[in-house]
């Protein structure tokens, strides 16, 4: 059975590294299905929950922007953020999810602001769903 190599990194730390059957990784554009013998890919990550099928069962994680690639049954994964959904504080994800919500009602916000609140929404939608 073929297998992918699959590394995960941060810029603060080494995430993941293993073999899976398959991977699911979710890019700007949706989710992604990369399977063995995949051809070469460069793409940006969006944020949204990745799942790695391994054979010993699948492996989730939250993962936020960055850019990930595909090349000889390897991908290489570099988020800006990623959480296992042992890292998340279900707590504190709803207390910022409400403080969000709550800027984002905001008239004083800018445009810029805006879409930085939006990709924050969206980074903790991940998380959200991950739990």
């Amino acid at each position: 059975m073929s297998t992918i190599d699959i590394i995960i990194v941060t810029p603060s730390k080494h995430v993941f590294e293993g073999t899976c059957l398959d991977v699911y990784v979710p890019s700007s554009k949706g989710q992604t299905g990369l399977l063995t013998e995949h051809a070469h890919l460069v793409s940006q990550l969006g944020a949204g929950v990745i799942t790695i099928h391994q054979t010993e069962g699948d492996k989730k994680m939250a993962l936020r922007g960055g850019f990930f690639e595909v090349s000889d049954n390897k991908v290489m994964i570099l988020a800006d953020q990623a959480a296992f959904a042992t890292d998340i504080d279900v707590d504190r994800l709803k207390a910022q999810r409400e403080e969000l919500e709550t800027q984002l009602l905001s008239p004083d916000v800018s445009v810029q602001q805006r879409e930085e609140l939006f990709a924050t929404r969206d980074w903790l939608q991940a998380q959200a769903e991950l739990i």
